[in-house]
């Protein structure tokens, strides 16, 4: 069986659609599954994201260019949306 590595990440303020087109291009990379999280919040708000994090998911043994494609991908979005600062929930 292959290892995987697990990572969350998580933006409190990014909004579905949003989280939808990341998880979309993300698992355009080979051997990369993404989950979203369901928002755990008690309350809605307008200003807080309807998302709770997502998850990726990806072999261990995943070659550079495809590690380099989810790099980029995260900084695209992170240049686009300025507000956009991924925090890493763990690993």
């Amino acid at each position: 069986m292959l290892s995987q590595t697990v990572i969350h990440l998580e933006c409190s303020t990014l909004p579905l659609a949003v989280y939808r087109e990341v998880a979309a291009h993300l698992r355009q990379v080979e051997g990369v599954q993404v989950t979203l999280l369901p928002q755990t919040s008690h309350s809605f708000n307008y200003l807080e994201s309807q998302v709770g994090g997502m998850v990726l998911t990806c072999s261990d043994e995943m070659q550079d260019l495809a590690r380099n494609q989810i790099i980029a991908i995260l900084n695209h979005y992170h240049q686009q949306h300025q507000r956009l600062g991924w925090s890493l929930l763990r690993s």
